[in-house]
């Protein structure tokens, strides 16, 4: 039996992001995009009135930005949300950071352009995320959301409790250290030594646990 595909909405305020990101997304039968917002404003409209599954949202618009615009959405309509900016690492590595404790399911690097080199890497990590938001609950209440250090004691080091507004996990890859965040109810199947990270995800919270290492 054939699955429903997942309805996305896709917002960016560049025309030309919106039908990269569009023609990525329905490159897969289990997605399709029901409608494409340009702001923040827009998006909240169109969350509105057309229900979406997975809202994909990017970080940097001009009057409601993203984040604002994510904030909204898990205190109004909840539902999974994919983040992704085209910010430099320093600056994503906190974007990152503050979405994920607003409630979004992931954040993954919008590609440079049609032929860009890192276009297919892009569209790995954003299909991983998407297949992550598919399985996500999103609720307006604040959950926890624990955390494991990407190094190698991390087995033995306390996990750090972060506040989301979904229940969900950041857990290791034992094999290569890395990180994913997704929800609760997916880690048994999938297994949380078998979960790979978006590279985006896995310095931000790389950082945040060198930071807490350091004022320790």
């Amino acid at each position: 039996m054939r699955l429903t595909a997942k309805r996305v909405l896709v917002v960016d305020d560049s025309a030309f992001m919106r039908r990269l990101i569009t023609e990525i997304v329905e490159s897969r039968d289990q997605f399709k995009v029901v409608g494409t917002a340009c702001d923040g404003a827009d998006a909240l409209d169109k969350v509105r009135s057309l229900r979406p599954d997975i809202v994909t949202l990017d970080v940097e618009m001009p009057g409601i930005g993203g984040l604002e615009a994510l904030s909204r959405i898990m205190s109004e309509m909840p539902r999974p949300v994919v983040m992704l900016s085209a910010a430099g690492s320093d600056a994503t590595n906190s974007l990152t950071i503050r979405a994920l404790e607003l409630g979004a399911v992931d954040f993954v690097r919008k590609p440079s352009g049609p032929v860009s080199v890192d276009l297919s890497s892009v569209r790995v990590e954003l299909f991983r995320a998407l297949g992550a938001a598919s399985m996500a609950r999103a609720s307006a209440g604040r959950q926890t959301l624990s955390a494991v250090a990407p190094d190698s004691g991390a087995a033995e080091m306390p996990a750090l409790s972060r506040r989301a507004s979904r229940g969900g996990a950041i857990v290791q890859d034992r094999a290569s250290s890395t990180i994913y965040g997704m929800p609760r109810s997916a880690l048994s199947a999938a297994g949380a030594d078998r979960i790979l990270a978006p590279p985006l995800m896995a310095r931000a919270v790389g950082d945040l646990f060198a930071r807490r290492r350091a004022v320790a």
